[in-house]
């Protein structure tokens, strides 16, 4: 997979699925197709603690403008998602 930095993972922009607000863990998603990865964000408002991890986007798919989480909408990825 594409090495993402924690920093770099930080500065992307963040956006959640309507299934995933209001909850005491907040999951947002952001694209970074420079890398081919999707970055899944999870802050844990109880304890204030935020953990990312990356999955590559499937390439070998048309997915032009699947980056939809406020609707419900993400990239296919490969594989699971890694911790960063």
């Amino acid at each position: 997979m594409a090495k993402i930095t924690t920093a770099q993972a930080a500065d992307l922009e963040y956006h959640m699925q309507p299934r995933d607000q209001g909850q005491i863990v907040e999951v947002s998603y952001a694209c970074d197709p420079d890398r081919g990865l999707l970055v899944r964000r999870s802050h844990d408002r109880s304890d204030g603690t935020t953990v990312y991890a990356a999955a590559e986007i499937d390439e070998s798919l048309e997915q032009d403008g699947d980056f939809q989480p406020w609707n419900g909408g993400l990239p296919v990825v490969t594989g699971d998602f890694e911790s960063i």
